[in-house]
Order: C-alpha cells, then sequence, then structure tokens
C-alpha cells in the first residue's frame, strides 16, 4: 500500500531538483511503483498500478485520458474546471471535491461529485482518500483555512 500527500508528493519531488518539465519520476517500491505525471502548475497525474487518479486537471486534456479519478483542491480555475471534469465525468471517472467546489459546478455534475471535508475520507475505486487542510500559511483570502482540500491517499 503506498501513502501519499498530494500536492505535496509533485512539490516534495520538485524541491529536490528531482521533476523538471517533461520528467515523469517514478517510485519504485516491493510493493509496485507510481508514476508522476505533471501536467501543469497544480495539476498532474498520478498511475498506481491500473488506477489513473488528476489532481486539480485542468488544461492538458490528453494528459487527463484515462483517468479514474480526479481529485479538486479549490474553487480558482488554476485549480478547478468545469468543463474538464464534464468531460472526464461522461468518460467515467469520479469526482472528490469539497464543498466550495461543489457548490460551484453544474448541477448535472455535482449529483456526480463526492463531497469531502476537511478530516473526511471515503475510499473510491479502490483508493482510500482523506481530505486534509489546504491553506496559505500567511492571513490571505485567496485560500482560506477550511475551504481547500489537500488530499492523503492510500492506493
Amino acid at each position: 500500500m503506498y501513502r501519499f500527500a498530494l500536492p505535496s508528493i509533485l512539490l516534495g519531488l520538485a524541491a529536490a531538483g528531482t521533476v523538471a518539465a517533461g520528467d515523469s519520476p517514478t517510485i519504485v517500491s516491493e510493493e509496485g511503483q507510481v508514476t508522476v505525471h505533471p501536467v501543469e502548475h497544480a495539476s498532474f497525474v498520478l498511475e498506481a498500478g491500473d488506477t489513473r487518479i488528476a489532481l486539480d486537471p485542468v488544461g492538458g486534456g490528453d494528459a487527463f485520458e484515462g483517468v479514474d479519478l480526479a481529485l479538486v483542491t479549490d474553487i480558482h480555475g488554476d485549480h478547478f474546471d468545469g468543463e474538464m471534469l464534464q468531460g472526464l465525468a461522461a468518460d467515467g471517472a469520479s469526482i472528490v471535491a469539497p464543498a466550495a467546489v461543489v457548490e460551484r459546478m453544474e448541477p448535472q455534475l455535482a449529483r456526480h461529485a463526492t463531497v469531502l471535508g476537511n478530516g473526511e475520507r471515503t475510499t473510491i475505486s479502490g483508493v482510500t482518500i482523506e481530505a486534509i487542510p489546504m491553506y496559505n500559511l500567511s492571513e490571505s483570502p485567496r485560500h482560506p483555512k477550511g475551504r481547500g482540500n489537500g488530499y492523503v491517499l492510500e492506493v
């Protein structure tokens, strides 16, 4: 079983200098491997076995083909793209997002989304998802504590 805090996995790899434009680093363990495909800004795809998980699927439409699960962290356009999510849902992807994001979705899409608040957990497609607080450390109205989610995954 893998346990990852998202998006800190990508940030950690970038800070270590192991992720450059076009890179797709792979983490290998006795239990298998996970490959990280950065797309742009906060958007990336994790591949763990046969499961593809998108975080903040924005831009790079082809990069999100075959996604099983889409996780959205916050309401801003660099994290939340309703049209992209509509397409992913139409292709069978499950969507998880905080309430503030789901409230901004078209009603048809919102009915298919799972709302997860800070501290809540769910399991979808064999992936256990725990929502943790996502916010700016400074007092910023852009990302107030309690509205957005970070995610810890067990794959």
